[in-house]
């Protein structure tokens, strides 16, 4: 798939947002490759998620569900969850005060997954 245009000025704004990660000079050799055709799908959503835990888990984690017929939903981070997430990124040891059925376990899984 090739892109051109109006898509790597897409791809550059969304794939490679400000919280990729990445430096300027990275994504712009990124999204060259993209259009030049020499970089594929899979390497992009690579990048994405190795940039991005929280992206990671939005899209590739998913948890039991009763409310959905196929039994499963994605897991979506909340509030806390999400600066939960902030402090593991930013610290090396973390504690966490927490009341039961919050999701903290899933959330420390799914980022031992992410660092994989």
């Amino acid at each position: 798939m090739r892109w051109s245009g109006a898509s790597a000025q897409l791809t550059q704004s969304t794939l490679l947002g400000p919280t990729s990660g990445l430096s300027l000079k990275e994504t712009q050799e990124v999204v060259s490759r993209l259009v030049s055709g020499t970089i594929n799908w899979y390497e992009m959503e690579w990048r994405k998620c190795a940039a991005d835990p929280e992206y990671f888990i939005r899209t590739y984690i998913w948890i039991e569900s009763e409310r959905d017929p196929r039994g499963r939903e994605p897991f979506g981070l909340w509030d806390y969850q999400e600066k939960a997430l902030d402090a593991y990124l930013g610290n090396r040891f973390v504690v966490i005060l927490k009341a039961r059925q919050l999701g903290f376990t899933t959330l420390a899984m799914a980022y031992a997954l992410w660092q994989c």
